[in-house]
């Protein structure tokens, strides 16, 4: 899945929002689920090439990337799974307050056969 720099204005607002944040993240409302993506099996080697050291935990993994779609959750099926991933994002802590903390905006979820 591309990485979406709106989520993180820059690197000095990423690091004041770390330094900010709280050990726990939580939400009073829970997330929104955005289902907007197809899962697309893709070959190990091209995956592992965009990690400097190989991952132990990774090997024979299977590698999906995460395709934008529309709609992408059809109906109900019995041979399947729901993931959701959360999207990170700086986030004021409060509404009115100029305070940054590192959070969820929102779940990106997928389906996968």
């Amino acid at each position: 899945m591309p990485l979406d720099r709106s989520a993180i204005s820059s690197m000095d607002a990423l690091k004041e929002a770390v330094s900010e944040s709280d050990s726990e993240i939580q939400a009073q409302f829970g997330w929104q689920e955005f289902w907007q993506f197809d899962a697309e099996q893709i070959d190990a080697n091209a995956a592992n090439s965009k990690f400097t050291d190989k991952i132990e935990d990774c090997t024979n993994a299977k590698w999906y990337f995460l395709k934008q779609a529309v709609h992408s959750r059809d109906a109900s099926c019995s041979d399947c799974y729901d993931f959701c991933l959360p999207d990170w994002a700086v986030v004021r802590k409060e509404k009115y307050e100029d305070q940054s903390t590192i959070g969820i905006r929102r779940l990106d979820c997928f389906r996968l056969y």
